[in-house]
């Protein structure tokens, strides 16, 4: 049964924490407000990352950046950690759509690093008429485009019995993310 703990400074964790993550085969820990603020590192970080090592793996809601991105802004700010491990909410958005839909027409709002994974992931990128309406955060979206991609939302039910833009199911979440750490832990 996996544990969980409850501490909130990393710099002050207890023996008992440290014992229990020693222990652990993988330990998963979230990026903002956990390790770093404003990819700061927070303090204990460093020795957290260092002490973890390859059973660690980095999750984050950031839908800005690529995890290679990430990695070298982190790494500059002197948290090294390898881009394999990271679990981006930007980069599994796109790789879920992409597997849902190969190859389908994608209205995305997203910053350049998430539109780029989307082409090199087979997503063909349009502004009108799309099959699939993705918004991550873009930082320079203007309420024109989220206007835009309200109406081709409303489009997309208007022309469809089937609802459009389902999550995927929890059992597949957990899939993914327990693939994508069994990955991380095997490199």
């Amino acid at each position: 049964m996996p544990r969980l703990l409850s501490e909130t400074d990393l710099g002050a964790l207890s023996a008992q924490a440290w014992a229990l993550l020693d222990a652990a085969q993988v330990v998963v820990a979230d990026l903002d407000g956990c390790l770093a603020s404003d990819n700061q590192p927070l303090p204990g970080a460093h020795e957290f990352v260092r002490r973890v090592g390859r059973r660690l793996v980095v999750a984050s809601n950031n839908s800005t950046h690529s995890a290679r991105q990430l990695a070298r802004t982190l790494s500059g700010n002197g948290l090294h950690l390898p881009a394999r491990r990271f679990i981006l909410a930007g980069e599994l958005a796109v790789r879920h759509v992409a597997r849902q839909w190969p190859g389908a027409t994608v209205m995305l709002l997203a910053s350049a690093a998430i539109r780029a994974q989307a082409r090199r992931a087979g997503l063909r990128l349009v502004d009108a008429v799309p099959e699939v309406v993705l918004l991550a955060r873009a930082t320079g979206c203007r309420f024109a485009q989220l206007e835009a991609a309200d109406r081709q939302i409303q489009q997309l039910e208007a022309d469809s019995a089937a609802p459009r833009g389902e999550l995927l199911e929890i059992d597949q979440q957990i899939a993914s993310l327990d693939s994508q750490v069994q990955a991380a832990q095997a490199s």
